[in-house]
């Protein structure tokens, strides 16, 4: 607070100060001690409010909507599966063309390609 030598003027300019900050805080403590009963009688009226009964039916509609969809998501799967079962079985009857390109006409279609490019 003070420096090595203090000057008279530097002391009395730092008490004002400090009074000065003194003060604010005691005000402040003051706001605090007179509002503490309100608050304290706010927090008591909040953990009173019956939420319980709230918080488990909004738990039992999800819980009924997860289900829902996972019956939905499961119903797609299966649907999902038979397609794939109906594909594989389609495959084997479908003729699948032979594109037999020999080394030589690729070659030249790799050159006209470099050629063009």
């Amino acid at each position: 607070m003070f420096s090595q030598s203090p000057s008279d003027e530097a002391a009395v300019d730092i008490r004002a100060d400090l009074h000065d900050e003194l003060d604010i805080f005691a005000s402040h403590v003051r706001a605090v001690l007179t509002e503490q009963p309100a608050v304290n009688g706010l927090l008591r009226e909040i953990a009173a409010v019956p939420t319980a009964a709230g918080i488990d039916a909004l738990d039992n509609l999800l819980s009924g909507e997860q289900r829902e969809t996972e019956l939905l998501a499961q119903q797609y799967r299966r649907y999902l599966l038979i397609f794939a079962a109906a594909l594989v079985a389609l495959l084997p009857s479908t003729p699948i063309p032979a594109h037999r390109v020999s080394s030589s006409q690729c070659a030249s279609r790799i050159s006209w390609r470099t050629l063009c490019a």
